[in-house]
């Protein structure tokens, strides 16, 4: 911030790229098709691909995956799981038709 701001010498020492998610961003919310555990294969904060796959939801009987989760379009893994109250820590077990997942799509690359 510094180098930006021209109190230090030289370009700002930047990330080859920055990403722009701002609260008017679409969001695309996935909700559990049945009873299940949701896990993630990546760590919430990730940046997606469209069509990257970003967890699944596994059968509790059979361990089977009964959903995968998909990213409908470029954006950031916001939240995995359950969140049923602030009162309850999160959980990974849903059920169908709870929300399991939030992915918001990126407004800028730079």
């Amino acid at each position: 911030m510094l180098k930006h701001l021209g109190m230090l010498d030289g370009p700002p020492d930047l990330e080859k790229k920055r990403y722009f998610i701002t609260p008017k961003s679409v969001e695309h919310g996935f909700v559990a098709k049945e009873a299940g555990l949701v896990a993630a294969d990546v760590p919430i904060g990730t940046m997606l691909a469209k069509g990257q796959r970003f967890g699944a939801i596994y059968s509790l009987d059979t361990l089977e995956p009964v959903q995968e989760l998909i990213a409908p379009a470029a954006g950031m893994l916001f939240n995995v799981g359950i969140q049923i109250c602030e009162l309850f820590p999160p959980s990974s077990v849903a059920g169908p038709g709870m929300n399991v997942a939030l992915v918001k799509e990126i407004e800028e690359v730079l």
